[in-house]
């Protein structure tokens, strides 16, 4: 049988990116019920799914899930004997004004199912993706991606920096004058590290869940 759920990776629309009422793996988890829902209107994703997808136990996707529907942000309909649960996205995506230039994020199945990096690292690592696709490289600054996540600029610099210990990008910075003040920064994807984690993932993904 096809695998339904077969994904290269998951979209996250600005709205739901820069929303302050949910936290980063809700974001996530709303994200693929929003995609997941395209079709008919609702998803019938399987907690076991998520668990392998992300990395996280059960106990805590079902969490996550209540709290979407506490939030409102989804109406959760209970499986019965003859159907499946049912999860029905509330918040609707509305178009992004055509003078903001981000639009949201996509983040490709290796990064998404990553379990050496947090989620906050997830997003700012598939930036640097795409930047690294289109550009070469990325130069955003920490206030570019303060305006983007509300996280501080302390808290970026230790995400940029953390990315560059791990073996995910190599760093360069450039001096004003030669002297400690940074005039700007370049941001390197190394994709060897990306390419082999996504063929590691899509034939586990594949295998495990060949008959959802």
């Amino acid at each position: 049988m096809e695998n339904k759920f077969k994904i290269s990776g998951l979209w996250i629309p600005y709205e739901i990116l820069t929303d302050k009422n949910l936290r980063d793996k809700e974001k996530i988890i709303y994200s693929l019920i929003l995609f997941f829902s395209n079709n008919k209107g609702y998803c019938s994703i399987r907690n076991k799914y998520l668990k392998h997808l992300l990395h996280r136990s059960t106990k805590r996707i079902s969490s996550i899930i209540n709290t979407l529907q506490y939030k409102k942000y989804i109406h959760i309909v209970p499986r019965n004997n003859r159907e499946e649960r049912k999860l029905y996205p509330l918040v609707d995506i509305k178009d992004i004004d055509k003078k903001v230039v981000f639009k949201g994020l996509f983040m490709p199945i290796s990064v998404l199912s990553d379990n050496n990096l947090n989620d906050k690292e997830k997003f700012i690592y598939s930036i640097v993706l795409y930047y690294g696709n289109v550009h070469k490289k990325c130069t955003l600054n920490n206030e570019n991606f303060h305006d983007i996540f509300d996280v501080t600029k302390n808290q970026i610099s230790r995400i940029v920096n953390s990315l560059n210990k791990k073996g995910y990008t190599s760093n360069d910075y450039f001096y004003k004058n030669n002297h400690k003040e940074i005039l700007y920064r370049k941001i390197k994807p190394i994709r060897k590290n990306d390419d082999t984690y996504c063929k590691k993932v899509q034939v586990s993904i594949i295998k495990k869940f060949n008959n959802v």
